[in-house]
């Protein structure tokens, strides 16, 4: 699962416009909790940032 998150990172995250509201990235939290809580809770944890974050509208 850390291998699909890297590869976003590197091949499709470059191309995409930020609008990350938090510090540390959703992308690198994820792997965070991945490492530190195992990879379902990981996972749950890092879907629930993503629609927290709501990357898909513009927070300008």
């Amino acid at each position: 699962m850390i291998f699909l998150i890297k590869s976003y990172q590197y091949c499709i995250s470059p191309y995409i416009i930020s609008s990350c509201r938090y510090h540390v990235n959703c992308s690198n939290f994820m792997i965070r909790s991945i490492k530190n809580k195992g990879i379902i809770k990981g996972l749950l944890f890092g879907i629930v940032r993503i629609i927290k974050c709501n990357p898909f509208i513009n927070h300008n």
